[in-house]
């Protein structure tokens, strides 16, 4: 618990249960896998800020290398940031393509419906809540709640050829994207670790940069110049002198 050593971490196929706690606060862990039909408590990954893939493997599998058998490893790790005390379910079922998806869809809906700061607890100064840093706490507790949900977002539209996403909930989703445009829907677009350029063919695709200015969408991009190009390319070219790098 709270090792921060732990970047990429592979359970024992032997392995039946993992306790609550186990991997709480492994602040730098961006991968684990674990074996199929290993039972896995709640709260495992409660602070794992870095987590991005969570692979179930089949333990009776020769390879040299475990292969995820889950649909989704990137889904799965975001459903246990958002619902860290709902691990075993999410889990239990993440192997079952139709089942997660379904699970992941009840989900995402009653998560984007969920106000931003739900969940905040402040932290207690000598008892007092009252302290220089409180409102900037909040602020940056509601932005990474935000930037979760955009991503969850994205990357349940990736598959949605294959599987597609039930109206309403779409109609959420899309809602939630606009209200939160450019800040996060934007920024994940800079600092995602997984499936950036496919983040940003949504966001355009969804045309959600034409509710911004061009201006704004730069300044936000900061030292990203491939982004800054495209928005240039859907922006004209009046906006040159916000790229001098290119």
């Amino acid at each position: 618990m709270g090792d921060k050593r732990i970047i990429r971490e592979t359970v024992p196929p032997d392995t039946k249960r993992i306790w609550e706690w186990a991997y709480a606060n492994c602040k730098n862990m961006t991968e684990i896998f674990l074996p199929a039909g290993c039972e896995v408590c709640d709260n495992v990954f409660y602070g794992c800020d870095s987590l991005n893939r969570v692979c179930i493997y089949d333990k009776t599998a020769s390879d040299t290398e475990p292969v995820p058998r889950n649909i989704s490893p990137e889904l799965l790790a975001l459903s246990i940031h958002a619902r860290s005390d709902e691990v075993h379910d999410l889990i239990k079922c993440s192997c079952v393509d139709k089942e997660f998806i379904r699970a992941f869809d009840e989900h995402i809906s009653r998560y984007v419906r969920e106000p931003d700061d739900n969940g905040f607890e402040p932290f207690l100064a000598g008892g007092e809540e009252d302290y220089e840093d409180a409102s900037k706490e909040e602020e940056r507790f509601v932005l990474n709640r935000q930037k979760t949900k955009v991503t969850m977002i994205y990357e349940r539209m990736l598959l949605a050829d294959s599987f597609p996403i039930p109206e309403d909930i779409y109609a959420a989703c899309v809602s939630y994207l606009k209200d939160h445009n450019p800040v996060p829907a934007f920024l994940i677009l800079t600092d995602a670790p997984l499936h950036r350029n496919d983040y940003r063919k949504i966001y355009f695709d969804l045309l959600l940069d034409k509710d911004v200015l061009s201006e704004t969408l730069l300044e936000l991009a900061q030292n990203d110049t491939m982004l800054r190009a495209k928005i240039l390319a859907s922006g004209g070219d009046g906006l040159l002198s916000f790229l001098p790098n290119i």
